[in-house]
C-alpha cells in the first residue's frame, strides 16, 4: 500500500513539474483511489468482526430440544466394559453382547458384526409419536440390517440394499415402504434418523428429508436392541456412535440441527467451546475470501 501511494505521489510531482495544470487533476484522482480503499477495508474489517462475534456466541449451533422428550441417548463413550450408559434420566442402560470398543467420530464407538448388539429394555412411553437419531458408519448392508429393533408391532430402524428404513417391527403397525434414496454402505459416518407423528412416516439422512409417507396406528412396545434383533439375526455390520430415542416426532429443524452439530450438543449435553467456533469462523472467511 504504501509503496503504491509512493507511486502515485512521484508520479504527480513530475507530471507536476512538467506541466503544472495537471498537478490538482492527479492528485485528486489519488485522494479518490485512497478514500475508496480505506472505505473497502474498513467495511471488511468490520464484517469480519460481526461475524466472529456472532459464531462467538453460546446459542450458535445448538438446538432447542427439549431433553424431556429424550426416552434414551447412548453416546457408547464408556470405551470398556459390558454396559452402555444411558446419559438420559431414565437409567436405560445397555447390555452389551459381543460388541466391541472402537474409535468413532466423537470419543468411542461401538463395533458390531456377527450379531452382536446392545439390550436396552423396554420403555414404553411412546405409542403414536416417536424418533430414532443414530451416527452409523457401515461397509455393507445388503440384507436387514437393525439399528435398533423391538418385537413385532414396535419400531424398527433398518438398513436393507443399503438403504435406511423407518417402519414397525413385521411391517405392523407401518409398512416397509418409506426407503432413503442414498446408498449408506460406503464406510463414511452418516446421520440417519426416523421420525412418526401419528400421520406420517419420514426418514432422513444427513440432516435431508429424503422419503416420507402417510401411516398411522399406534406402536406395541417392547424390549429393544442395538445391533441385531435378540436371536442375533438381522445384525448390523459396522459402527455406531451415539443413538437417541423420543416420544416426539423431531421436526426437519431438529433432525438437521442434531446432524450439523452432534446429539450432545443439540441436546445440552455439551457445548460448542468459543476457541472451535473461532477456528470454524476464521476457516468460512478464508474460503469465502
Amino acid at each position: 500500500m504504501l509503496r503504491f501511494q509512493l507511486r502515485w505521489k512521484q508520479k504527480a510531482l513530475v507530471i507536476s513539474l512538467l506541466n503544472p495544470k495537471y498537478k490538482s487533476t492527479l492528485l485528486f484522482r489519488w485522494e479518490v483511489k485512497m478514500r475508496v480503499i480505506h472505505f473497502k477495508k474498513a467495511i471488511l474489517v468490520y464484517g469480519t468482526l460481526i461475524c466472529l462475534m456472532s459464531l462467538m456466541s453460546p446459542d450458535i449451533g445448538s438446538a432447542k430440544l427439549d431433553p424431556e422428550a429424550v426416552l434414551g441417548i447412548w453416546f457408547f463413550d464408556e470405551g470398556k466394559g459390558g454396559t452402555a450408559k444411558d446419559s438420559s434420566k431414565n437409567g436405560n442402560d445397555g447390555e452389551i453382547v459381543d460388541a466391541q470398543w472402537v474409535d468413532g467420530q466423537f470419543g468411542k464407538a461401538l463395533k458390531f458384526e456377527g450379531g452382536g448388539h446392545v439390550a436396552v429394555g423396554d420403555f414404553s412411553d411412546y405409542e403414536d409419536k416417536v424418533s430414532i437419531v443414530a451416527l452409523i458408519k457401515t461397509p455393507a448392508a445388503p440384507a436387514w440390517s437393525d439399528i435398533i429393533v423391538g418385537p413385532c408391532g414396535d419400531v424398527i430402524l433398518t438398513l436393507r440394499d443399503h438403504k435406511l428404513n423407518f417402519a414397525g417391527q413385521c411391517a405392523q403397525p407401518i409398512p416397509h415402504n418409506t426407503w432413503s434414496t442414498t446408498l449408506l454402505n460406503d464406510d463414511k459416518w452418516h446421520q440417519i434418523a426416523g421420525t412418526y407423528d401419528g400421520k406420517k412416516v419420514n426418514v432422513y439422512v444427513d440432516g435431508e428429508l429424503e422419503a416420507s409417507n402417510a401411516a398411522a396406528g399406534p406402536f406395541i412396545t417392547g424390549a429393544k436392541y442395538i445391533g441385531s434383533r435378540d436371536d442375533k439375526q438381522e445384525a448390523f455390520t459396522g459402527l455406531i456412535d451415539e443413538i437417541a430415542f423420543f416420544n416426539v416426532a423431531l421436526s426437519e429443524a431438529d433432525v438437521k440441527a442434531i446432524a450439523d452439530s452432534g446429539l450432545s450438543v443439540a441436546l445440552g449435553f455439551a457445548a460448542v467451546s468459543p476457541q472451535a467456533k473461532l477456528a470454524t469462523a476464521w476457516a468460512k472467511l478464508k474460503i469465502e475470501r
